[in-house]
């Protein structure tokens, strides 16, 4: 049996003489879930202590955030560690997602968490880091949708406004990405075909993929009416870039449904 806090320092002044903290991980990882959870907070010490040295280190932090997160119910507690966890590491993205999502699911106000995500965004370094941003921001903004014309208003400008940023850094996944979600909240929740229509028109535009003909056609079935799903697919055997073959067959099921 090993001395835990012989073996756990000496792995701390490795770590430390050799700018390498991989040991000390591997044994947060496989060593303190060994101990009785009775003694949750003084386990947490070691944590502590090993970020006392690295304190940036993204691998120590997402073991911290682990362990906290399957041992503990403290949902405050869970909180506390994420926000540390993305102050040190402000230039993790995976920390900021799993940060607002507990907001989330603790049920803090909306402004608390846009705050949150504000303060993220003015923290990014990359066109990515800001993309997904923009998404979480979006898609946390149409799960609040209380359908009133004024968050209607405000939602679509906040797609807008994502939709320029990205597309002027030329960041062609997120495009389709917030294409894809303006979509499904305007088929499903606001339920308006008129803006529906603008919207996929752009996206066959912008990239005539056979998953976005198909997308659009898939919509038409649910919103449209016949001949509107006959245009879809007559356009999709026209410009889609590939399948041009299965669309036909799909088509001419359909019509024989």
């Amino acid at each position: 049996m090993i001395n835990i806090e012989e073996t756990f320092n000496d792995l701390l002044n490795k770590a430390k003489e050799e700018d390498n903290s991989d040991q000390l991980c591997e044994f947060l990882k496989t060593e303190i879930p060994k101990i009785s959870l009775k003694h949750f907070n003084y386990l947490r010490l070691y944590f502590e202590k090993a970020l006392e040295l690295n304190p940036d280190d993204e691998n120590i932090w997402q073991l911290y955030i682990d362990f906290v997160k399957k041992m503990n119910k403290n949902k405050e507690l869970t909180l506390k560690i994420l926000t540390r966890s993305c102050k040190c590491c402000y230039f993790n993205i995976l920390f900021w997602i799993l940060l607002f999502r507990e907001m989330e699911i603790s049920q803090r106000p909306f402004e608390e968490i846009q705050t949150k995500i504000q303060e993220a965004y003015a923290s990014a370094e990359d066109t990515n880091f800001k993309s997904e941003i923009w998404k979480y921001n979006i898609e946390l903004s149409c799960r609040n949708f209380d359908s009133t014309v004024e968050q209607l208003e405000q939602i679509r400008t906040l797609f807008n406004s994502a939709l320029i940023e990205i597309e002027a850094n030329g960041n062609k996944e997120y495009l389709q990405k917030i294409y894809s979600i303006w979509l499904e909240f305007e088929v499903y929740k606001v339920k308006d075909y008129t803006m529906f229509t603008q919207l996929i028109n752009k996206v066959v535009k912008i990239n005539s993929s056979s998953e976005n003909w198909r997308m659009f056609i898939n919509y038409e079935k649910y919103f449209g009416d016949i001949n509107s799903i006959r245009k879809a697919y007559k356009r999709a055997v026209e410009y889609s870039k590939e399948d041009k073959e299965k669309f036909s067959e799909s088509w001419i099921s359909w019509e024989k449904m």
